[in-house]
Parts: C-alpha cells; structure tokens; sequence
C-alpha cells in the first residue's frame, strides 16, 4: 500500500488536498478515513505520524495536530511505545502486512486491548517509506464475550450438578441439539443418538407429550411472528446454512435483488443475483461477497455492494454480517444485514461533482484541472511527449458584467465555455479557473506550432458574436501558452507561466497570445514588486497630479482647463509616468482606487485654484477608466467628491474614452445623463480610434470632443486625415459640441487645427505637463 492508497491523493497533490473525479478522490477518502470509528494513522520511517484520524487523537487525549509529527514514545507510556516500534521495524523490515492483538497503556491506568492491523507504506518505485495501521478497540467485546463463555460453563456446571438438561431446536433444518447432561440423561453417550423430532418426541413420557406439542405450536406460531418481523424492516437480511445454500430471504432482500431465492449454492450467488463491487460494473468474486465473507468467519463492517438486477432498480447497500454458531462452536450458517444507501451514495456523488466542477458552465473547476494535469505531467515522465496549458481571459468581461447584469454575463461564459470546448480533442480537458477565466490541457502534443493552431482557433472561435437570449455580446481573448516537455513541473507552476504568458499577451493588445520564455518569469517577478509598490503609493500619498492646460484658438475661453494627469513619485525609482504604472492598475484592478484619488483630489486643486486666482478662473480634466465608468457608482462619487472639495460643477469635465463609451451604447447613455444632471461637462477621449460612432453622439449628452493625437500627428501629412479632421470639426459644431485636439506639437499643427475652427488644443508645443503651481503660474504667458 501506498501513502497515495491510503488517502486517495497521489503525491504531487497530497499537499493541496485536491479532489479527485475517482470514488477515491482525496475528498472522498479524507472524509471516510476522518470519520473511521477505528484508529487510523500512517508513519514515515522515523516513526513520526504523519497522517492521523479523529479516533487516534481522541484514543490519545490529544487534538490532531499536536499528535502530527510526533513519535509514540511522545505519546504513550515506554512500554507500550518499544512494542508499538518492534512491530514497525518488523513491517519495515519484511514488508509484509500483520495483525496483532495486543494489550497496551494509551493512558495512564487504563489498559486496553487492540487488534491492529498494520502494513508498509510503499513509494512508486516499491520502496518501503512508512508503516500504516489501522487499530480497533475491542476491550468490551473481549470482556463481554469471556463473561458469554463464563456464563455458559456455569450453567453446564449447574445443569450437571442438578441433572438437566437444555436442548434447542432448529425449526428451519428441523436439527435438534442437546446439552451435554441432557445427552448423558438419555442415552449416557452422546455418539449414539443423532437427534431428530422423531425419535426426540418418542423419548418423552407420554403424560408430557401433550404439553410438548402445545409447545411446539407457540414455537411455530414464534417463528411466524419472526417472519413478519423481518419482512417489515426496511434492511435485507439473508441469511444461509454452513453449506452456503440459502435459508433466509426477506421482504427487502427480495425487493433488493428483484426476484424471489432460489436454492443455489455460493459459487452462482453473484451471477444470479447480481452483485457486483461499489462501481457498479465489476461482478463480485465469490471470495468478496459480504454473506460468504461472513460464511467463513469474517465479522463484516459495512462492506459496500451494488445489486443490479436486470428488471428492477439498481440499487447501492452498506451490508453487515457475521457467521452463528451453536453452543459447542459448529457453524450454523451466517446472516447479513442489507441497508439501502442509494440515495445517500446519489448524494454523495453529487456533492463529489460540485466539488471538482464550476457550478455555472459544469466545466471541470481548478482542482479538477490541476488533478488531471499533474496526471498528464507524470505520464509523459515515462514517455516521450509534452502537454500544454492554455491560459484564455476574456478581454473586457467584467465592463460587460457590470453593463449588462450578471445574468447576461453567465450567459456568455457559458456559451464561451461550449466554444472552447467545441475546438478541443476528446483527450483535452477545457476547465474554468473562476470568473473569466479559463484553462485548456492539451495533451499528446507534437511540437508548438500544434498548440499555437489550437490558441488561434479558439481565438478565431470566440471572436464571433454570442447571441445570448436577449442580445449579442462580441468580446475577444488573450491567451498564454506553457509547455512541459520533461513532466517535472507541479501543475501550479504551468498553470501560472500561463498565466504571465497570456498577461503579456494582453498587455500587447486584445485577442493576442503569447507563449512562455524565462524571460517573462521574471518580468512578473518585477510587475509584482511594483504591484505591491504601487498598493502602498496610494496609502503613504506618493501619488502627485500635474496639469496640462488646454489652449483656445478661437476666441477667449473661460475657465482654463487644467487636465489632471496622474505621477507616482516612487521613493527609490523617482518620479514615473503613467506608462510605468497604468496598465498594471488596470490589470491589478487598483485603477479604482487610483482614479477615485484623482478624482478627489483634482476636484481640491480646482477649490484651491479659485480661491489663490479669482480672477483667472481655471478649472479641472479628469480621465476615468473604463472600470470607474461602469463601476455603477460614479455619480455618486463624483457628486461626493465635488461636494467635500466644495467645488462648483460647472469647474468640473469628466474625460471617458470613446471605447469605453462604446461597449454597451444604452448604459453609457444612462451613465452619462446621471453625470450631466450634476451640471458639471462631459468630453468625449481619443475619439475616432477604433469606432465610427458619429452616428451615436445624438444619443450621449456630451460638451466636447477630444481628438486622439494619432490624427494630430499626420495633420499635414496626410491629406484624408485633414478631410477627416474637417468633419469631425463640423459635425460637432453642427451638434453644438466644442472640439479639443491633443498631442499638438509643432507651430503648423496649432495654425492648420485654428484654420479649420478647432476650439482648443494641448500638447507640448503650448507646455508640458507640470506641478499645480507651475501649471497656474505658466497660464498668464500661454493666454498673451
């Protein structure tokens, strides 16, 4: 037996106590050994315990953990502790499994007797690396069953001393067993009369014939009374004689198996009655079936046996028996109890999948996947071959479960998890980690280039419009790539190289995939220092806003607006700019927080602007993310934020990306009219990149356009991009909507966007982003 056996968790998962789709799943077999009515306990070679139940530690006066770890000569009197240990050394030695009967001290004056049975804990390669025992307490059924054999020699005694005698009488075979004084009364030699109702009746004198047999109609009428009794309880009970062949069936036996008992002896009991071991497929041995275990003197502790009878309902039962002897010590025959646990076994089964499946998609859930890759790692140990983990995270899920509703968000995970699954090969296993998150094992794999067809294919897959039942959602994937070639990996390790791989991948763009290099292991070692780092810059305050002013080109504008850009003054790495830290905010999820600080504290600088500068009034840019505007309170913060800062709205403008804006048209519009109702300006960021929503700006409640700086930079170059430019210009005016261009860096640019009626501009050639009070200070020059 192996340590792997005994708990049902192979090695390379003992530690993570995963479950296992097997009926000797960790989770199952944990619960059976920890609820065990009998000691278990497994050893390493040093004696040490390393896996102990409820029943040893409660045998040892002890809570579990402190008995792990420790030796029986820390647990146990000296005595007790070198006979325990010259048992061990004996099983290590030989490697073969004993049982002893032993009486031992567990606590102090209490000495109790123990069979135990204890064998070699083997590793993969057959050596011996502990001892494993199970011991059970039979103390009182030792005592009770010594009194039984007192008793039974004191009424010998007494019956001798007396001169009577006792007999039994079989009402099923009809055999009649006499007491050794009755035998004597008789006949004197007890070789010479073989007993049967017969020749027993005519040895009664005749006056006592008539009560005799009046006796005999209460035992008939008793072993009526028997039968109905048995019938009526819900357990199968069957029973048979010394030769096997079967005397007892009941009512619930009968329903059991289907069919009525025939008299066949023990070698056809499995076919004709359908037996089988607890998976349902395997028929029984004669050697395994529970009633012939007990015929030949095993006591039978619910031993688990399926009845599959071919017209009738399968059914699970925990069955009980033993072996019934006569005064003397002859068998008699054996009876066992049958008790019905298919429903709890159903049960059972169930909750074993809940606990290795995602509950929405039914997908094989992180345990599961980790159980079933370390298998596939081990067995390309032994052969040639690689497995690889595909990391796949929808790009912008959680924008569309916060726009939509959760309910539409399962909707789509669901469908996601039936494309996955509809490009994988039988021998793959697709599994969802939580969330959007997905994992891919891709066994039996040739080379790379075979899991890169695989990634692109599902890529390809999921690009496509999911029409759920009240819309269609379009979303994309990025995807990391790991490959085992050597099987040494724990399945965490792949899973997470997967992992880092597909956030490089998104961090180059959605729908991308990236395959693992060394490379990247520590480039996450890094991107998590700065993580941490940058968790603590938002606690100790290291965070600075500076500000870049928009310039009119057209007239006069009042206020000034100031467009709040968030810096990380780092206490070792200096002063960093949002490409250092950004996008690993958005990843981290500590955008939130971030741009609730800028928010707040943007709205403060823009207070203090009007109370030092009176009479140059300057107002506050603040971008929000995507997250922070679908979030589902951003009004409610930014009129808490507005209201603490005692900022007027009117000083206020609110950036949202036109992307963002994008992902779900109806929200956006719900959210925006929430914002404009506070009376503070709405802008439109990098607009035009990646959507023609001219069309759609009816519907949002918008003060500004912002075009991207991509268009800015080929002003002069590019011919279309003017034309293009020109429209935007127009159609916005037309609409009653200013127009701000960004990233304006030469003198050309400024005139050309003047020329064309552009509102206002920034970018380097008006000033560089800077401290508040520079900022301020810069405004009177840039305005002249």
């Amino acid at each position: 037996m192996t340590l792997s056996d005994l708990t049902g968790i192979p090695p390379a998962q003992r530690a993570e106590n995963r479950p296992q789709p097997e009926r000797t799943a960790a989770v199952i077999a944990q619960a059976v050994i920890e609820s065990h009515p009998d000691v278990v306990f497994a050893k390493d070679l040093d004696g040490r315990h390393q896996l102990v139940n409820s029943a040893t530690a409660r045998l040892l006066g002890r809570p579990t953990h402190e008995v792990l770890g420790k030796t029986v000569r820390e647990l146990v009197d000296a005595t007790s502790a070198l006979h325990m240990e010259e048992q061990d050394r004996d099983i290590i030695a030989t490697g073969e499994t004993r049982v002893y009967e032993e009486t031992l001290t567990i606590q102090p004056g209490d000495a109790r007797t123990f069979v135990t049975t204890k064998g070699p804990i083997l590793d993969d390669e057959g050596a011996v690396v502990g001892v494993f025992g199970v011991s059970r307490d039979i103390t009182e059924s030792k005592r009770s069953a010594e009194a039984l054999q007192r008793s039974q020699d004191q009424l010998a005694h007494a019956q001798h001393i007396a001169g009577m005698g006792s007999w039994d009488w079989d009402l099923a075979s009809g055999a009649i067993t006499l007491s050794a004084e009755l035998h004597r009364l008789y006949l004197n030699d007890p070789r010479t009369f073989v007993p049967t109702y017969e020749n027993f009746f005519e040895k009664i004198h005749s006056e006592d014939r008539a009560a005799v047999a009046q006796a005999e109609q209460e035992l008939i009428q008793d072993r009526e009374f028997l039968s109905a009794l048995l019938d009526s309880l819900k357990e199968g009970i069957v029973a048979c004689d010394a030769e096997g062949r079967l005397t007892l069936f009941n009512q619930a036996a009968r329903e059991f198996h289907g069919v009525t008992p025939s008299p066949v002896g023990p070698d056809q009991w499995a076919h004709s009655y359908s037996l089988y071991r607890p998976d349902g497929q395997t028929p029984l041995q004669k050697v395994d079936i529970p009633l012939f275990r007990a015929l030949n003197g095993e006591t039978v502790r619910e031993a688990e046996m399926v009845i599959a009878p071919t017209d009738s309902d399968r059914r699970t039962t925990l069955v009980n028996g033993q072996a019934f002897y006569d005064g003397d010590g002859t068998k008699l025959g054996a009876v066992v109890a049958m008790h019905d646990v298919t429903e709890r076994r159903a049960l059972e089964d169930r909750l074993t999948y809940q606990t290795i499946h995602d509950a929405l998609t039914g997908l094989p859930n992180r345990a599961l996947f980790a159980d079933r890759l370390g298998h596939a790692l081990r067995r390309i140990q032994r052969r040639d071959g690689a497995v690889a983990v595909l990391f796949v995270d929808l790009d912008g899920f959680k924008v569309v479960n916060d726009s939509l509703g959760h309910q539409v968000g399962d909707q789509l995970l669901i469908a996601v998890a039936g494309r996955i699954g509809d490009c994988l090969r039988p021998i793959d296993t697709v599994a969802r980690l939580g969330g959007d998150e997905f994992a891919v094992l891709v066994e039996d794999v040739a080379d790379a280039r075979q899991t890169i067809q695989l990634t692109e294919r599902i890529s390809t897959a999921l690009r496509e419009p999911f029409a759920l039942p009240d819309r269609s959602v379009q979303v994309t994937a990025s995807t990391g790539i790991a490959i085992s070639t050597t099987g040494k990996e724990h399945p965490d390790d792949l899973v997470r190289k997967a992992d880092i791989a597909m956030y490089k991948a998104k961090r180059t763009g959605h729908g991308r995939w990236k395959l693992f290099d060394d490379d990247m292991d520590e480039e996450a070692r890094s991107r998590l220092v700065v993580q941490n780092d940058l968790s603590q810059a938002i606690e100790q305050g290291q965070l600075r806003l500076h500000y870049q002013p928009k310039i009119p080109l057209t007239g006069s504008s009042k206020p000034i607006w100031m467009e709040a850009l968030v810096r990380w003054q780092h206490p070792e790495r200096g002063l960093l700019q949002p490409a250092d830290f950004l996008a690993l905010a958005e990843e981290s999820g500590l955008i939130v927080e971030l741009g609730r600080w800028v928010l707040h504290e943007a709205c403060r600088q823009g207070q203090r602007w009007r109370q030092t500068h009176p009479r140059q009034p300057m107002a506050v840019c603040v971008n929000l993310s995507a997250r922070q505007f679908h979030g589902g309170q951003l009004a409610s913060e930014v009129e808490h934020a507005l209201r603490t800062a005692d900022l007027p709205p009117e000083a206020l403008m609110l950036e949202i990306t036109e992307s963002a804006m994008m992902q779900d048209v109806e929200s956006a519009a719900v959210t925006l009219r929430a914002l404009k109702s506070l009376g503070l300006q709405i802008a439109i960021d990098d607009f035009g990149t990646g959507y023609s929503s001219l069309s759609y700006l009816h519907h949002f409640p918008v003060d500004c356009l912002k075009i991207d700086r991509s268009f800015i930079s080929n002003l002069e170059s590019a011919r279309h991009t003017r034309a293009l430019v020109q429209g935007i210009i127009s159609l916005a005016h037309a609409l009653g909507i200013t127009v701000a261009a960004e990233g304006v860096e030469t003198a050309a640019q400024a005139a050309r966007l003047r020329a064309m009626g552009c509102d206002s501009a920034q970018g380097y050639h008006f000033a560089r982003p800077m401290p508040a009070d520079e900022a301020a200070a810069a405004v009177p020059e840039l305005m002249s």
